[in-house]
This record gives structure tokens, sequence and C-alpha cells, in this order.
């Protein structure tokens, strides 16, 4: 409503009233952009990452991930005296394969070197299974655990939205996959409960070194990965043959396929489920030293979704820790300035 009071009748011309609005207007921009300046500081000022700490030195850590079992048992022992942490995904290996192997495991790293690791992706139809999975193991005494989405965090009894419990009997680190790539996401992730988080072979190098400027200890480094480019649900193999024989009668590992723009894929099965792969593996292993200076402290290699030969592994992995590439990879954005 406007209510005007005029009691002795003024009038004011036209003109007169529009300048007024202008400058009312005028005055309410420059206002409104003062503010908006202001906020924008603000927020920049919060971006900005703290003064770099000084490096403390020391050796760096060294994490395998695997999702076969048989990788780690070709792995000779003082390889495996030079790994800090095993992560072990679940998703293959049945419980009794994992409760079978991990005591011996726990022998050679102690408990806390053995973090286990839920699926990437899982559908409602596997939330049966993977609870009784998760819940054995627990039963078992394991309680280092890695999250790949925020779907993790509820399998393991824990709200995203409120962190971590007081005294709750687990630690959990989160992968890539559950988005890292600034440093208030890194730091929400943390806010959740997460001891760690792994940077993003997605990344790139310039914006890894600002991450690791605010966050050394909790960020981790993976330097080689078979990265999906996408996931499945359907099978490559029956696409194409026009049909399945049935998961008892079927034979599919793996094939290689070629995009529409002449990139090399490998199309590996994982229960029915289609997981396509660069065929050059992704690998920054010779940035190491450079990682090193910008403040890194943790490094990973994975081997899983693509099948190596068993006894190739501890071959790559002595490759990488001699800050190697092995042939046949890329280093994805990783020299790319991201915009």
């Amino acid at each position: 409503e406007l209510g005007i009071h005029n009691p002795e009748g003024l009038f004011a011309p036209i003109s007169i009233l529009n300048q007024i609005r202008r400058d009312m207007v005028d005055a309410l921009l420059k206002q409104k952009k003062a503010a908006f300046s202001e906020q924008m500081d603000a927020i920049r000022r919060n971006m900005e990452p703290p003064a770099a700490a000084p490096s403390q030195g020391g050796e760096a850590s060294w994490a395998i991930k695997v999702d076969r079992l048989e990788y780690l048992q070709a792995m000779p022992p003082e390889a495996l005296a030079e790994m800090d942490e095993i992560v072990i995904d679940i998703s293959r290996p049945s419980v009794k394969e994992l409760l079978d192997l991990l005591p011996g495991l726990r022998r050679a790293m102690g408990r806390d070197g053995i973090r286990l690791a839920l699926p990437l992706l899982a559908r409602s139809r596997d939330e049966e299974a993977l609870r009784e999975k998760i819940a054995r193991l627990r039963g078992a005494g394991w309680s280092q655990w890695e999250v790949s989405n925020l779907y993790g965090w509820g399998m393991l009894g824990l709200d995203p939205a409120s962190g971590l419990p007081d005294h709750y009997p687990l630690s959990v680190s989160a992968d890539w996959p559950v988005y890292s790539m600034n440093r208030l996401a890194v730091e929400q992730i943390l806010e959740m409960g997460a001891e760690r988080v792994a940077l993003s072979p997605e990344d790139g190098f310039d914006n890894m070194k600002r991450l690791l400027q605010a966050h050394a200890e909790a960020c981790g480094v993976i330097v080689y990965q078979d990265t999906p480019l996408f996931i499945s649900e359907s099978c490559a193999l029956a696409n194409l043959s026009g049909g399945c024989p049935g998961k008892a009668h079927c034979s599919f590992v793996s094939m290689e396929m070629a995009s529409a723009k002449g990139e090399n894929i490998e199309a590996v099965n994982q229960d029915c489920r289609t997981i396509a792969l660069n065929k050059k593996a992704f690998c920054i292993a010779s940035s190491v030293p450079e990682l090193k200076k910008a403040g890194a402290r943790r490094f990973r290699a994975d081997f899983a979704h693509r099948a190596y030969r068993p006894d190739a592994v501890p071959d790559l992995w002595r490759l990488l820790r001699q800050g190697k590439k092995p042939t046949f990879t890329h280093s994805a954005n990783f020299e790319t300035a991201l915009a």
C-alpha cells in the first residue's frame, strides 16, 4: 500500500519525481555493489589456503589398493614391508576369502595397516549382501574402512550430516569419488568424520598444490590407477551378441572396444556390470618428487577393475616406488591447469 500525507496539497512536477527516482535507484545500486563486493572479499579470504607450514621432512607413506587378493599373495615380503597401508576393496572377494587372508596380513602389517574399502557403486539389490559382509567383517574386529560415496557412510552406521559420534569404534577415510577438488570440499569431508581423503586423479597439479598446502596430512595422492570411464548396469558382450548365456555359464572377463573418438577402451565384466577403462592406466609416479615438494606425504597405487597377472603387480609396484612410469600410461589432467 502507498499512503500519501499532503495536507497542503503541494504539487511536484513529474520531471522532479523522475529525477528523485533515478537518484534513489543509483544510490541503492551503489550500496548493492558495495555489499556484494564486501561479501565476495570475505569469501575470497575464506577460500585462501593458510600459509604453508614448514616441511617436516621424513619419509612419505605408501599404500596399495587392490580388489583381488591374489595380488597381495604375489607380493614378496620386502614389498609388503614398503607399504604403510593395504586397502582391500571387498566387492570381489567372499567373506571367507577375506577372513582366511586377513589374519596373515595382520601379522605382516599390523591391524592399523589394513583398511577395507566399500564398493565404488552399490545398488539396492546389493544392499542386503553387502550389509551382511560388513557385519561379519566388523564382527571379526576389522575397524579401518574406506568409503567412496555418501551411501558408504550409511552402510557403516553413520549420518554424513553429523559426522562421527563420540567413541565411534571405526576409522573412516574417503576415496577419490567423494568430491575433493577444492579446499572447502575437503574440509566438509573431514567434518563428516573422515580422517583422510584421496585427491581425484582427474585433478591438475596446480590445484593439488593448493589442497596439499591446506591439508597435507589429510590428503593422499593416487599415483597409479585404472580409473573407470563409466559403469553400465548392462553387459557389453550380451548387448553385442544379442543374448546372455546366464551367469553360471558366462566366461566374459573383458573385451576391447573403440569409442566414437577412436579411443581404445577395455570393457571389464564385474558381476554382470560393465566397467569401461582406458587402455592406458593413469600414472603420475614420475612426479612424486614435485608432489613431495608441494607437501604430499601420502601416496597410493591402485590395482583394481583391470585383471592383472598377479606376478606382474609386484613388478609394477617396484617401478612406481622408483618413480618410473610403466609403458602405456597417461597423466590425465595432471599437467593441465583446470578452469
